[in-house]
């Protein structure tokens, strides 16, 4: 009998395939928002998928022509053809922005490579390759449909978000172990979207000593690091991702023969 577990946690698995570097080397590139899609981040900005790979969008054809820079030539052009240029469109209308240096705006950030209206629809010569329908991840997820599935909530308490530019915080927890279950699929439950960047959940080594206790459910500053026996990557989530099943005969191992504790990164 094949046992799911359904982990409706903060976690759900996404992989942006957009290059990181490409990102670094215009302003905001890590935080370009879909056009139409609310809360969406379009991780490759100068890919029509907004996950990145693929053919590009005149902005991206733009920025290859540059040399793959960020360059005064690129910020006064308008990619798009909306009416605004790159540099206004990622926060550095005056076109001074370097790497490693804060834009000159963080916010009203608008995409350089899909052309938008004022009143921030997407114009008719764009509408053909944009969707912006939201997908629900799991409504075609068969197995969380089985009545033998266990769906179990694992949640951060209530935490203050400290003045800074970015936070890792963990926590560690207990996993169902009073048998054998597999990951079969997880979604986010999210409460302040407009802070939360990636989520990764790690499976805990469970040939290694258990953490204590009193080290569990608490939340604390990793830095990349929950513990040093809890390093196994079993779930990702990135902004603009609903949810992962994995809906198959396959899935990660937790209970009596697997992972019994893991860990929530967040940043």
């Amino acid at each position: 009998m094949r046992i799911g577990t359904l982990l409706k946690t903060l976690v759900c698995v996404g992989i942006a395939t957009a290059y990181p570097n490409f990102k670094d080397i215009i302003p905001n590139g890590n935080g370009v928002p879909h056009p139409c899609k609310a809360n969406y981040v379009w991780h490759g900005v100068g890919h029509n998928n907004p996950l990145g790979g693929g053919s590009r969008n005149q902005f991206g054809l733009d920025f290859k022509a540059a040399g793959t820079s960020w360059t005064p030539e690129l910020c006064r052009k308008d990619s798009d053809g909306d009416g605004r240029t790159n540099g206004e469109e990622l926060g550095d209308p005056e076109c001074i922005w370097k790497q490693g240096d804060f834009p000159s705006r963080l916010t009203d950030i608008t995409h350089p490579g899909v052309c938008t209206l004022s009143d921030g629809s997407v114009c008719d010569a764009d509408k053909g390759w944009v969707d912006c329908q939201v997908e629900d991840g799991l409504k075609n997820c068969d197995v969380i449909k089985e009545p033998d599935t266990l769906n179990t909530t694992i949640r951060f308490p209530e935490t203050a978000v400290p003045a800074e530019e970015t936070t890792y915080s963990c926590m560690i927890f207990n996993l169902p172990s009073d048998q054998d279950y597999h990951l079969m699929a997880y979604e986010p439950y999210i409460d302040n979207e407009m802070v939360m960047h990636h989520i990764i959940i790690y499976g805990c080594d469970p040939n290694e000593d258990p953490v204590p206790d009193e080290q569990l459910n608490t939340v604390t500053k990793c830095g990349m690091s929950a513990a040093s026996n809890c390093n196994q990557m079993i779930g990702l989530w990135a902004v603009g991702f609903t949810g992962y099943c994995i809906d198959g005969p396959m899935g990660f191992r937790i209970g009596q023969s697997g992972f019994k504790q893991a860990a929530l990164e967040v940043w």
